[in-house]
């Protein structure tokens, strides 16, 4: 008797029968071994090695087109590795072709957001107040000052630990925290490794959204410290004298 598996298909154990092995595996391997078998093996090959070839001769504007495509339909954040997969391409070749989208679609209602290995089609910041108007959309989901300090000092220092951004404000974060998570516009990421492990927080892909911010390399630098300023002009005053 053919033994079977529990999906109900033959296995390939097989079983004996009069002294002789009743299965499938002496049958597989005489048609693996023909002539016929191999021939189509090859063929096989060459269909596939043709197909890669074909894939990774894309043109630059093809993998572009392509991309943005994709981008478009996707409903959220897409792994460029994913995209690179599915056009059969090197993963250099899809960084290439999203930093060409980006230096395209610079000063149109649509922008380029990019975080790490994630990419995104979203409209850009100076469109949102129409956007709104259009699809009916109130402005009250907007921040509070003390959530936007809290946001600030996470996007400019992160990691950073609740107790970390609690000294830089000089208040208790836990409540701001609570929203901006809520909101998804930070996120756990990791534990900070000392005593008590606390959790260190960093910005998320939506927070590059809700301020039409390509990626966190594009923050605007931070003003030197008030103390430096001092200096300089003391300086310049001792200078002067």
């Amino acid at each position: 008797m053919i033994a079977s598996n529990r999906c109900g298909w033959p296995s390939r154990r097989g079983g004996r029968e009069g002294g002789k092995v009743v299965g499938f595996a002496a049958h597989e391997h005489k048609q693996k071994s023909s002539p016929a078998a191999m021939a189509i093996r090859d063929l096989a090959r060459v269909l596939v090695a043709s197909l890669r070839m074909e894939q990774s001769s894309l043109e630059t504007q093809d993998i572009k087109r392509f991309i943005e495509a994709m981008l478009f339909v996707a409903d959220g954040p897409a792994d460029m590795n994913s995209m690179a997969r599915s056009l059969g391409i090197e993963i250099a070749q899809v960084e290439q072709a999203v930093q060409a989208l980006s230096e395209e679609t610079s000063g149109r209602g649509l922008m380029i957001v990019r975080s790490g290995q994630r990419v995104q089609l979203a409209t850009a910041p100076d469109t949102v107040d129409v956007i709104e108007r259009f699809l009916g959309v109130s402005g009250s989901s907007k921040l509070s000052g003390a959530a936007m300090e809290a946001l600030a000092i996470i996007a400019y220092r992160q990691p950073i630990t609740r107790a970390q951004v609690d000294a830089v404000r000089g208040v208790n974060s836990d409540g701001v925290m609570r929203t901006l998570q809520a909101r998804q516009l930070i996120q756990p990421m990791g534990r900070l490794e000392q005593a008590g492990r606390p959790v260190i927080y960093g910005t998320t892909f939506e927070f590059l959204e809700y301020f039409g911010i390509p990626s966190i390399e594009s923050l605007p630098p931070l003003p030197p410290p008030i103390d430096s300023v001092d200096d300089k002009d003391q300086q310049r005053t001792v200078d002067e004298a």
